[in-house]
């Protein structure tokens, strides 16, 4: 078995030595995979490059075409060859005869740009994002005069995450992740989060969208999306953004994520590749906010009855480490607290 010379994104070919095989009346069924994403499974959709190739014995060689996804890993992945008379071989499981052969290959990556934010394993949850190739992580092919931020982006090898979301940051220098250079203020009484962000386009018309997780879950969700079209200019710009629409801010360690692109489709959503632009992953706190508890039965104000419960504009802080009344630090309360007592 060789390969040609793999690359990201080109159509390439595999060619398979017969020589010894007699045909006569019998046929052998190539069926082969190459682990494009490297996760470990050869059952992805896309990862079968051959399918019931019936192959041909002796001179010249057998010739699979394939194409390689505009996506893959930087370490070496899998690549796994069946043949036998007996056809639709899935990558396990016995086969009454043929043969099966193992390869480690090695695909040269496109200059890709990938996110930072913590993935430490597959699928989402808290703290656990869609970061990495394996885990469909955003990714963007790097052109000229489309960045977020001042700095143009370098190429990551999709594998970088933790939990600052800094792993981009700290490799390569000058650090190219600054399109938010003031991270926006949210606290969970938050209803509408304005934020600005830096984008550099001189291609044409492009969009720049943002998601903040403000539930903590993992996931960075349509209705935690807010966005904005960007128009061409030989000028730095700075696009505002407003979240709003989206459900209770849950207290805690959160996370942005920036991406901007020429097609609006493909930063849509969070996660996948994309064909232009940058993505930017930040670490983001949610505050929690402190109410009062003076009795507010009922809306408005009256012989005690006060405003004091969120839906009757009662008073709140956001909570900042240091600065409290008393020695005790503020703790965070529901907008709903009131009693007599």
């Amino acid at each position: 078995m060789t390969f040609s010379v793999l690359n990201a994104g080109s159509a390439e070919t595999a060619s398979i030595d017969m020589s010894a095989f007699n045909s006569g009346a019998q046929v052998c069924f190539l069926n082969a995979w190459i682990d494009f994403n490297g996760n470990g499974s050869l059952t992805d959709a896309g990862e079968q490059i051959a399918t019931n190739v019936q192959m041909i014995g002796g001179a010249p060689l057998n010739v699979v075409n394939f194409t390689v996804p505009s996506v893959v890993p930087a370490a070496a992945t899998g690549a796994r060859f069946r043949c036998s008379t007996q056809s639709s071989l899935t990558p396990t499981g016995q086969a009454p005869n043929g043969e099966v052969e193992d390869y480690m290959v090695t695909i040269t990556q496109q200059s890709r740009d990938f996110g930072d934010a913590p993935d430490a394993s597959a699928g989402t949850g808290v703290g656990n994002y869609n970061t990495t190739i394996p885990d469909n992580g955003p990714n963007h092919l790097i052109v000229a005069n489309l960045r977020l931020g001042v700095v143009a982006p370098d190429a990551d090898n999709g594998t970088l995450q933790d939990v600052p979301a800094t792993a981009d940051d700290t490799t390569g220098t000058p650090d190219d992740e600054d399109g938010v250079t003031t991270l926006p203020v949210v606290s969970t009484a938050s209803t509408s989060v304005p934020m600005n962000v830096s984008v550099f386009n001189s291609t044409g018309s492009a969009t720049v969208a943002c998601w903040i997780d403000f539930n903590r879950d993992g996931v960075f969700g349509s209705s935690e999306r807010a966005f904005a079209t960007v128009g061409a200019s030989g000028s730095q710009q700075i696009v505002p953004l407003t979240f709003s629409g989206f459900g209770a801010p849950v207290a805690g360690t959160s996370y942005l994520r920036c991406r901007v692109a020429t097609v609006s489709g493909e930063v849509t959503n969070p996660t996948g590749p994309a064909n232009t632009g940058e993505v930017e992953d930040y670490q983001v706190v949610i505050s929690g906010v402190d109410y009062g508890d003076a009795p507010d039965p009922a809306a408005g104000t009256g012989v005690g009855n006060y405003n004091t419960r969120g839906a009757d504009s009662g008073p709140y802080h956001v909570i900042v480490s240091g600065l409290n009344l008393g020695n005790v630090a503020p703790d965070g309360d529901p907008a709903t607290l009131q009693n007599v007592g």
